[in-house]
């Protein structure tokens, strides 16, 4: 009913929103279009990385999904889901009274970006990890920015006393203190990928002698253990390192172990080994004190 009268009262605005919606499309097959030619249309659709789920399954997990994605990226489950989908809402109208066709087309951009989770659960026909939608913060600070904008300017010139600068600078201190309040509480929710980039950085002048990654298939080692690999793999350009599985009561030789605290054990001498500190609550990791050359960068 609210399309109806739309597009009754406000035909033109309608069909300049249609327009940049189109132009949008046109401009999102034009950026696949170079995948699409190289690896064909397929690899769209072909997801083989991810579990594949069926209709029935996506209809009864998407809206669980979208409501743990959008607490994901404010920070909390005060705001409830329904927050979105007024922002979204708002935003979609707010497109309709731009004038200008590079304005809008941008606007209409948020727009698509804001509702392109749902297109692609269905087309690739996964659930993903929440932080796969981490572009939403984007089209979301932007959108914001829009409405503390058209307040400002709708203040500034009905109350001449408050100067449009005295809106909009709030607004952005306020999106800097979010933003470490955001990075605090990732922190909290995503200890480990931060204990991975640690890792890492102890490691970083060892990655081009490190020749086997070995671990034990526990809990979330194979997580740590295949950063490794990768790490290695991208400082060497070579695929020369091997991630080797291990047993409880093995006697390894691997240039790194990684292995669960507290979790299953191995007979190595230790000796040969540095146990890297960093304080992770999930892993002990050990480096071969003696890697001998380093390998050979590719060009």
């Amino acid at each position: 009913m609210l399309f109806l009268y739309y597009l009754l009262n406000y035909r033109k605005e309608v069909f300049r929103y249609i327009e940049s919606q189109v132009d949008v499309v046109a401009l999102v097959i034009f950026l696949y279009l170079p995948i699409m030619i190289f690896n064909g249309p397929d690899v769209l659709v072909a997801n083989n990385g991810v579990i594949k789920r069926d209709i029935a399954y996506i209809n009864e997990h998407a809206r669980e999904h979208f409501v743990n994605t959008w607490n994901w990226l404010i920070g909390t489950d005060k705001i409830p889901f329904i927050g979105f989908l007024i922002f979204a809402f708002v935003l979609l109208l707010r497109t309709f009274a731009v004038k200008k066709s590079g304005d809008r087309l941008v606007m209409s951009l948020f727009v698509l970006l804001l509702i392109s989770p749902l297109a692609f659960i269905y087309v690739q026909k996964t659930i993903p990890f929440e932080r796969n939608w981490s572009f939403l913060i984007i089209p979301l600070i932007a959108g914001f920015g829009i409405f503390v904008n058209d307040i400002g300017s709708l203040l500034s010139k009905r109350v001449k006393k408050i100067p449009y600068l005295f809106v909009v600078i709030p607004f952005a201190m306020g999106c800097i203190i979010y933003a470490y309040y955001l990075v605090g509480v990732r922190k909290q929710m995503y200890a480990n990928d931060y204990y991975v980039q640690e890792y890492a950085k102890q490691i970083k002048d060892k990655l081009g002698k490190i020749s086997t990654v070995g671990f034990i298939d526990e809990d979330i080692n194979f997580y740590l253990a295949e950063d490794i690999l990768f790490e290695s793999i991208r400082h060497t350009g070579s695929f020369e390192t091997q991630l080797q599985w291990l047993q409880e009561g093995d006697t390894p030789q691997q240039d790194i172990i990684v292995l669960w605290r507290n979790g299953k054990k191995l007979n190595f001498e230790r000796d040969n080994y540095i146990l890297l500190k960093v304080d992770s609550a999930y892993w002990d990791v050990y480096l071969k004190k003696d890697l001998g050359d380093p390998k050979p960068v590719s060009q």
